[in-house]
C-alpha cells in the first residue's frame, strides 16, 4: 500500500523533452521500489499517459535500464548497519542492514540474505594453530542480541555447511546461503579492525613461548567436554591461608613432598627435554590420606574437587590421551586407581606424551596429540605390576603409604581450606621458572641428575624423574614455601626409586619363574608319571617352550619380549650354531625332543625342593 504522505507525480507536467532529456520521470518511478505494488501501477500509468500523450512507446525499456544502472550505483554505496540494539555499527557497501533484515538490490530484483538483523562481532584465534572462528550476534523476532553463535570461518564460507545454522534459529535457506556467505564476508573485510580479535586455546600450559592461562587473556576453544576442567583451573580465595596449611602439611610425610613437588615439577618437563612420569601414592589401607595428597597437588592449580581439577580413574583411553594433551605441562591428577579397567588406562601411552594417531571422516589423518606433563595418580595397589613392561614400569615412582598420613580430622580441615583457597602458588610457580631462566634451571637439573647418580643405584629414567622433582621442590621452597623443614630429600625419595634389576622385565620374568619352579617341583622330576613341565640339570631348569609361553601369557608378558631379554643378559642358553638365533634349544624329556627355554639359575638354592 501506498505511504500517504507519499508527493504523487504530476502527469501534466510531462513533456517529450523531459522523457528524453531528463531522469525525473525515471527517477519518480525508482522512488517507489520499497512499495513494489504501488510502483508497479505507477510504472503502468505513467507509461500508458505517455503513449497516448506523445506516442512514446519506449518508457518501459528506458525505465528497466535506468532502474538497472541506478542498482549499480547502489551497489556501490557506502552505508551503515541499522539494526536496533546492535553491538556494533558497522560500514557497508551494496547492502541494507536494518531490523526488516539483510538485502542487496541486483538487477533481478531485490536479493536477501537473512530476514532478521546478523552480524559478526568477534574473530577468536587459536594461540595454538592460527585457525579462526567467527562469533555471530543475531536477533530473532522478540528477541534480544544475546543470541549468539561461534563457529569455524569454514562454516560462513560453504554454502553446504552454513545452512546448519538453521538448526540454531538462522534465517537461512539454501537459496539464501550463497547471499548471506557474500554479507558476512563483505562486512567483515570492510570492519577488519573494528570486529575486536581475541585469542584462544585448546591447551594449556607452554604453547608457543607462554604459558597459559596466565600469559595471555584468552577463551576456551576446545571440546566440551573440557570445559569443566578449564573452569577449575584458576585462583580463588586467599593465597595466605592455602600457604599456611599446604606447608605445614609438607612437612607431615615424603608423601605430600613428593607430590607437591610432582605437581609442579610438570612445568619443567617440556623445558628440560624430558619425558612424562608418574608419582603413584597407594595403600591398601583405607583412610590413609591418599585422596587429600592428590587434593594438595591439584590446589596448586586450581579446585581440588573431583570432577574438578582432580580426574578419576573411571575413563576411557581415548579420553585419557584427549585429557593430557589438553593439559599439555599441567599435572593431570587422577584419583582411585581400583575404579579403573587396566585396559582403558596404558601408564606406558601416557608416559610416551604422544596420542595414537587417528583417521579423520574424510580419509585423513588427525593430528597427532602430544604433551609433556607429569601425573599424580592414587589406588589400592601399585600403578604397575611385575609384568608390564620396563618402559611403564621405569616411569612410575611408587609410594605406599604405610599407616595414616591424615586421619579424618587432620583431612577434613586441610580439604576445608583448599576447597575454598587455590590456584595461586601455580601462577607464582611458573614465574618462578622464568625469573630462574632456562640456563640456569637446565643448570640445577645436571647438578641434581649427577647427585641422584652418584648417591643412589636406581635406573636411568627414574634417575631423571628423581633429579626433576628435587629441582621442582627447590624453586617451589626458595619462591613459595621458604621452609626448609619441608623440603623434598634425596632419602626421601630413595626408598621408593626403583633400581636398574627392579625395572628390567627379565629380573621380573626371573624371579616369577623361580618361584612357580619350586611350587610345580614334582613336574620336574623323573619320577612324576604324569604332565611334565620340564627337567632339571644342575644349575640349568630346561622348561617347555609350550608351559613357558603359557606362563608368561598368564602373567602378562610377552613371552618373545622375555626370551629375547633373557638371552641377550645369558640368562638363558640360546642355540648358537643356528644360522638364525633361537632363543630356545632341543631337550630329551622322557625320551620326547622337546623345544624348551634353557633357565640358568644364579644359585641351586633358589630350587627349594633341591
Amino acid at each position: 500500500m501506498a505511504d500517504k504522505d507519499m508527493i504523487a507525480f504530476d502527469f501534466s507536467k510531462l513533456t517529450e523533452e523531459m522523457l528524453l532529456r531528463s531522469d525525473e520521470p525515471y527517477a519518480y518511478i525508482y522512488s517507489l521500489r520499497h512499495d513494489e505494488f504501488y510502483q508497479e501501477q505507477e510504472l503502468y500509468a505513467m507509461s500508458e499517459y505517455v503513449r497516448k500523450k506523445f506516442g512514446f512507446r519506449r518508457f518501459m525499456t528506458m525505465y528497466r535500464s535506468y532502474e538497472s544502472s541506478m542498482k549499480l550505483v547502489h551497489a556501490r554505496i557506502v552505508g551503515m548497519t541499522e539494526f536496533h540494539g546492535q553491538p556494533l555499527q558497522m560500514s557497508l557497501i551494496g547492502w541494507v542492514a536494518d531490523d526488516a533484515g539483510v538485502y542487496r538490490e541486483t538487477n533481478y530484483g531485490r536479493e536477501y540474505a537473512c530476514k532478521h538483523p546478523i552480524m559478526p562481532v568477534e574473530r577468536i584465534r587459536n594461540i595454538d594453530t592460527g585457525s579462526e572462528k567467527i562469533r555471530l550476534a543475531y536477533r530473532l523476532p522478540g528477541a534480544g542480541w544475546s543470541t549468539q553463535l561461534v563457529v569455524d570461518k569454514s562454516v560462513i564460507a560453504s554454502p553446504q555447511q552454513i545452512i546448519k545454522l538453521a538448526d540454531y534459529g538462522v534465517s537461512v535457506t539454501t537459496e539464501t546461503a550463497r547471499p548471506l556467505i557474500a554479507f558476512l564476508q563483505d562486512v567483515e573485510a570492510h570492519n577488519y579492525e573494528l570486529i575486536p580479535t581475541i585469542m584462544s586455546a585448546s591447551r594449556m600450559g607452554w604453547v608457543n613461548g607462554q604459558f597459559l592461562p596466565y600469559d595471555a587473556e584468552i577463551m576456551f576453544d576446545g571440546e566440551a567436554s573440557f570445559k569443566a576442567l578449564y573452569d577449575s583451573i584458576g585462583s580463588e580465595g586467599d593465597y595466605e591461608e592455602w600457604l599456611t596449611v599446604v606447608r605445614d602439611a609438607r612437612r607431615a610425610h615424603p608423601a605430600v613432598r613428593a607430590v607437591l613437588a610432582t605437581s609442579f615439577a610438570s612445568v619443567l618437563i617440556e623445558p628440560l627435554g624430558i619425558l612424562p612420569s608418574f608419582t603413584h601414592i597407594w595403600s591398601t589401607e583405607s583412610a590413609t590420606g591418599k585422596t587429600v595428597i592428590a587434593m594438595l597437588g591439584a590446589s596448586i592449580w586450581g579446585d581440588p574437587d573431583g570432577g574438578r581439577y582432580m580426574q578419576t580413574f573411571n575413563t576411557t583411553e581415548v579420553a585419557s590421551e584427549k585429557t593430557c594433551a589438553f593439559l599439555n605441562s599441567m599435572p593431570l591428577v587422577m584419583d582411585e586407581l581400583q575404579v579403573s579397567n587396566s585396559k582403558q588406562f596404558n601408564v606406558y601411552k601416557i608416559a610416551q606424551g604422544v596420542g595414537r594417531a587417528r583417521g579423520t571422516k574424510d580419509g585423513g589423518i588427525e593430528k597427532t596429540s602430544s604433551w609433556r606433563l607429569t601425573c599424580i595418580t592414587t589406588g589400592e595397589s601399585p600403578l604397575v605390576s611385575s609384568s608390564d613392561g620396563a618402559g611403564a614400569v621405569a616411569r612410575v615412582v611408587d609410594i605406599e603409604i604405610d599407616g595414616v598420613v591424615f586421619d579424618v580430622d587432620s583431612g577434613q580441615r586441610i580439604t576445608g581450606v583448599i576447597r575454598q583457597n587455590y590456584g595461586h602458588a601455580g601462577k607464582k610457580f611458573v614465574q618462578a621458572v622464568k625469573d630462574v631462566g632456562l640456563e640456569e634451571l637446565k643448570e640445577r637439573y645436571a647438578e641434581r641428575l649427577s647427585d641422584v647418580r652418584k648417591n643412589l643405584d636406581v635406573q636411568d629414567k627414574q634417575i631423571m624423574t628423581a633429579a626433576a622433582l628435587l629441582v621442582a621442590d627447590e624453586i617451589a621452597d626458595e619462591f613459595i614455601f621458604q621452609d626448609d623443614m619441608g623440603r623434598l630429600g634425596m632419602n626421601d625419595l630413595a626408598p621408593y626409586l626403583k633400581t636398574r634389576e627392579q625395572v628390567s622385565i627379565e629380573q621380573r620374568a626371573y624371579d616369577l619363574l623361580i618361584d612357580w619352579i619350586a611350587s610345580n617341583a614334582n613336574k620336574f622330576s623323573d619320577d612324576y608319571p604324569y604332565e611334565r613341565y620340564g627337567v632339571i640339570e644342575g644349575n640349568v631348569v630346561y622348561i617347555i617352550r609350550k608351559i613357558f609361553n603359557e606362563i608368561m601369557q598368564n602373567e602378562g608378558f610377552t613371552h618373545q619380549s622375555v626370551a629375547s631379554a633373557m638371552a641377550k643378559k645369558d640368562m638363558i642358553i640360546v642355540n648358537h650354531a643356528s644360522d638364525h638365533r633361537r632363543n630356545d634349544i632341543g631337550k630329551r624329556i622322557n625320551g620326547h625332543l622337546c623345544r624348551c627355554i634353557a633357565l640358568r639359575v644364579d644359585n641351586e638354592e633358589d630350587i627349594v625342593w633341591l
